[in-house]
């Protein structure tokens, strides 16, 4: 009977870690939240993107043989998409960075090999559209944009983008910042993928994604919506 329930013990725990790993490795291959109401309506009105002030850098793939960052890298830790976009060899193209952090490297370096542009690229690009929206506004996007804001919220995460690719991935450890979910004794590990799309191609696509049929609010509101996509990528 001892050994009976001893195997019972057993087995229970084994299911227990197996699903506990699995639930990691899901968490490490997502990296952000396959969200798109929750992240349309979050924070406050005047939400802009992250600061991008990196913490010095420790240690960076390929430092030990020598080699230097890559620009884009510079670039991005610095301001961010758009400021890769400045650099003369991404003149061409939209740049999304997938930035993924944490105190060891082995999750994220999961997350790197896994990394599925074709389901990622959606997300970068609905946050980043979701973020167009806000920019610059006193009140919520909902009370300027009425109805249309969601929608197209909704539609830039769903949308099946063109043309699209994976350029390049990076990491580096940063020293360690104030938040200790966040970064480890040893620092914060980072990793960066880069993913690029076509400015033509972009910026003809996006526009009728974000477009609404139906009637999603007043006349003021539809007003300010589609004077809005007229000048979308000002200030992207």
């Amino acid at each position: 009977m001892a050994f009976f329930r001893f195997l019972c013990y057993f087995y229970a725990v084994k299911r227990f870690l197996s699903a506990a790993a699995a639930a990691l490795l899901l968490f490490a291959c997502n990296g952000t939240p396959d969200t798109e109401t929750s992240l349309s309506r979050e924070g406050p009105p005047n939400e802009s993107p992250p600061a991008f002030r990196t913490n010095r850098i420790l240690e960076y793939q390929g430092m030990a043989a020598g080699q230097a960052l890559p620009r884009w890298v510079e670039a991005y830790l610095a301001g961010g998409n758009a400021a890769v976009e400045t650099l003369p060899e991404y003149e061409y193209v939209y740049a999304f960075v997938g930035d993924n952090s944490g105190p060891s490297p082995g999750p994220l370096e999961i997350w790197r090999r896994n990394f599925d542009a074709e389901r990622t690229f959606p997300r970068l690009a609905g946050a980043r559209v979701r973020f167009r929206f806000i920019r610059g506004l006193d009140t919520s996007a909902d009370e300027v944009y009425g109805g249309y804001y969601e929608a197209a919220i909704k539609a830039a995460y769903r949308a099946d983008y063109a043309a699209f690719w994976k350029e390049g991935d990076f990491w580096v450890l940063e020293e360690p910042d104030e938040n200790p979910e966040r970064a480890g004794a040893n620092g914060r590990y980072r990793y960066l993928v880069l993913v690029l799309v076509p400015r033509d191609v972009f910026e003809r696509e996006l526009p009728e994604i974000l477009k609404q049929k139906e009637d999603l609010g007043t006349r003021d509101q539809h007003s300010a919506f589609e004077k809005l996509l007229e000048n979308f990528f000002e200030g992207f």
